[in-house]
């Protein structure tokens, strides 16, 4: 092959019958010749040149290579596929390119799930933090994709891997006082990414804790059997447990009993009852990126407009399926002019939580923004147990020059 500098090989991937290999600075292919592939006949070819991380493995996900390139203080994701009549060179598209700063540190692992039709991604900053890309597909058309962040209720993550859609992963706890990795318990735990689990966390009481058993010695108090579940003689972490029923969407009150490792529920009796869920409380959110209004550029792409002022008059959010959501419109502190804007969804827009068998609804939450488009910032949450499915959101926004005025 011919390059002009020095190139170190790092990194193979097998990927359509052929060996594509990762330099720091560009990709080559392992070719052969109709003999097969012998000392004589091996040949690399230069496929394409982008700059990737040396640090995490390129994965295949299903007809593309997922590959990482850092930058100052953050990290970008890239697709790779191939491109032309030959199978010998390749086209990258920055899978990041619109969240810039938003993957913090270096990525040192990424895995992917062409089933999930998701790309996990773990950074050197953040030890309890993945970073998820999302996305659907019709047929060669990528026509919907997101990233979030899941900073998950534990103090370390220590690797991961897709089994089928499943996401499984290694958690650490720290024990009592300790704060180190080497004085942690670890879990085996695993994430779908098809909304069909109630909590990441949760466990049903018909079956074990990862890592112990959940058990009963009296009709409304749990007991758990060793460290390896969140029910522990800890003031912070029986704060944050939750307990529901999954057929009719009872919430439970969970109150500490005193004793070590005991925490009682109040309203149900566990006896032979399969349908309690108790979990780990957390706050599931989305901030959505600053809006612009795109104009084609010369060479067929779209450009955001910069110039003049742009205003976001107002958000509406687009949800199925759902009993709680809140959004919030928040303004940096040094601003100083106005105040958060806050509205939730509570199940019936007349107003007031609904007890026992919520119902789900299909509907839209819209609420004022009033701004310049970069300043506030917007973002969708929920701290509850109940069900939440979005499904797409509008803005409207203003855009005023001296040379024109667009809404």
């Amino acid at each position: 092959y011919s390059v002009t500098t020095i190139t170190y090989l790092n990194l193979p991937i097998p990927f359509s019958n052929q060996l594509v290999i990762f330099s720091d600075r560009a990709q080559f292919l392992l070719t052969q010749g109709n003999q097969g592939l012998m000392p004589s006949t091996a040949a690399l070819s230069l496929g394409s040149s982008y700059e990737n991380s040396t640090i995490a493995r390129p994965v295949v996900n299903d007809n593309t290579i997922v590959f990482a390139q850092e930058k100052s203080g953050a990290s970008a994701l890239y697709e790779m596929y191939p491109t032309g009549n030959t199978e010998l060179s390749f086209e990258a598209a920055n899978i990041s390119e619109h969240i810039p700063s938003y993957i913090s540190g270096k990525i040192v692992k990424i895995e992917a799930s062409s089933l999930a039709s998701t790309v996990v991604v773990q950074t050197d900053t953040g030890d309890n933090t993945l970073y998820i890309y999302r996305y659907y597909n019709q047929g060669k058309n990528r026509v919907q994709s997101a990233w979030s962040k899941y900073e998950l209720a534990s103090d370390y993550i220590k690797g991961g891997h897709f089994i089928s859609d499943k996401f499984h992963l290694i958690e650490g706890h720290h024990d009592g006082s300790s704060t180190t990795v080497a004085d942690c318990h670890w879990i085996l735990t695993y994430m779908k990414f098809d909304n069909t689990d109630s909590l990441t966390n949760s466990v049903d009481l018909s079956f074990n804790a990862p890592g112990g058993s959940v058990t009963y010695d009296a009709p409304n108090t749990l007991v758990a059997m060793d460290n390896d579940f969140d029910i522990r003689d800890n003031a912070a972490r029986k704060a944050k447990i939750v307990a529901f029923n999954k057929t009719d969407n009872t919430l439970y009150t969970v109150a500490d009993s005193g004793a070590t490792d005991v925490v009682t529920l109040t309203g149900v009796n566990l006896a032979g009852n399969t349908n309690i869920v108790v979990g780990l409380k957390f706050t599931a959110s989305y901030e959505f990126s600053k809006q612009y209004i795109k104009r084609g550029s010369a060479d067929g792409k779209q450009t955001a407009i910069t110039d003049g002022r742009t205003t976001n008059k107002w958000v509406e959010v687009f949800f199925n399926d759902t009993q709680h959501l809140t959004a919030t419109v928040s303004f940096p502190t040094e601003t100083d002019f106005r105040a958060s804007s806050v509205k939730t969804y509570t199940g019936s827009f007349a107003g007031g939580g609904v007890t026992g068998d919520q119902p789900s609804e299909t509907s839209s939450l819209r609420t004022s923004v009033a701004a310049r488009n970069d300043l506030p910032t917007i973002t969708l949450s929920s701290a509850t147990h109940q069900t939440v499915t979005i499904t797409g959101a509008a803005f409207e926004l203003m855009h005023t020059s001296r040379a024109s005025r667009t809404n």
